[in-house]
């Protein structure tokens, strides 16, 4: 018979404060409802008070973890409303820095799942892996989150010819041990029978939510905004989905 389990809105699993009513049969959750804004600060009044650049240090802190996308996005927006023309390499310097974000951004949440399921030696190894992008991140703009990297019209920082060897060095480095990581999950049978095939979310379903990036993928459905509604300089890279 069908029992209801709650779980939060705060517990040490979380990182972040939600609240959970999971209606469960056996070990198979049937139905969930889910309860957010726990974290609301009020921050959208607060872009009302202020000028557009000082909006830029308040974007960033809508999350510290992934601030670099938040700054793209308001100045963007900015750009758009003021028909200020971003010049091209300022477009192609914004790709570098948010595909490193966007790495290390993945690093974690795939981190906090190996974690999550008890793959300790994976999520030494991940986040291992992730300081190293870190570390690149401050060598590149001088902080290790809420790197402010983006402004209106362009970005603060340009990428030297040793940066960018540095870039390099450092992806060569992650590319086989990103490998030796995933063999390592896929090999474990395991983490593979909680992780591949549960909880799929139907096409149309992810459609209906508005479902985007790895979630809609997941799906089944081939799509990415960098591809779908290119910015920056996504237009005229060619990557596959």
């Amino acid at each position: 018979m069908p029992e209801t389990v709650y779980i939060g809105p705060y517990r040490p699993q979380l990182v972040e404060p939600e609240r959970f009513e999971l209606l469960v049969e056996g070990d198979r959750i049937i139905d969930a409802k889910v309860e957010l804004g726990y974290m609301h600060r009020g921050i959208e009044k607060l872009f009302t008070t202020k000028t557009y650049m000082q909006n830029l240090a308040l974007a960033e802190r809508i999350c510290g973890i992934c601030s670099g996308v938040h700054t793209l996005c308001y100045a963007q927006t900015v750009e758009g409303l003021m028909k200020i023309e971003v010049p091209e390499r300022a477009k192609y310097l914004r790709c570098v820095y948010m595909e490193l974000e966007r790495l290390h951004s993945h690093y974690l949440w795939f981190g906090i799942l190996a974690h999550s399921l008890h793959e300790h030696e994976a999520f030494l190894k991940i986040m291992g892996e992730r300081e190293k992008l870190q570390d690149l991140l401050e060598y590149l703009t001088g902080n290790r989150m809420n790197y402010l990297i983006n402004t209106i019209g362009g970005v603060r920082r340009d990428i030297t010819p040793e940066k960018a060897a540095k870039i390099r060095e450092v992806l060569r480095e992650l590319k086989p041990l990103s490998d030796y990581i995933m063999s390592l999950l896929d090999d474990n049978g395991a983490f593979t029978k909680k992780t591949k095939g549960v909880g799929v979310l139907p096409k149309d379903k992810a459609l209906d939510l508005g479902a985007v990036g790895p979630t809609l993928r997941g799906s089944g459905i081939a799509s990415d905004v960098r591809k779908d509604d290119p910015y920056a300089a996504y237009g005229e890279l060619d990557f596959e989905v």
